[in-house]
């Protein structure tokens, strides 16, 4: 796992941006939860080690360590095998 940080952060006009350490790139989503389901999911694809939740005044109000799982998922329907 990297030292790489998601952070969600409210956007420029409206709305809520997804940034990514190193990148200059923002992602727009209209809602907070969209744009934080998004951050934990690109997080975990790109082993990044933190998201962070950013309000308008930049301040973290929400930081959480990325849990990557050891064992693949299931596909939808079907049970892990043990």
């Amino acid at each position: 796992m990297n030292q790489e940080v998601v952070t969600v952060r409210p956007g420029p006009r409206r709305g809520w941006v997804v940034l990514v350490d190193g990148t200059a790139r923002e992602l727009s989503f209209s809602t907070q939860q969209l744009a934080l389901e998004f951050a934990r999911a690109y997080a975990r694809l790109r082993r990044a080690g933190t998201v962070q939740v950013v309000n308008g005044k930049g301040a973290i109000e929400h930081e959480e360590r990325v849990m990557l799982s050891s064992a693949p998922a299931a596909p939808p329907g079907r049970a892990r095998a043990a």
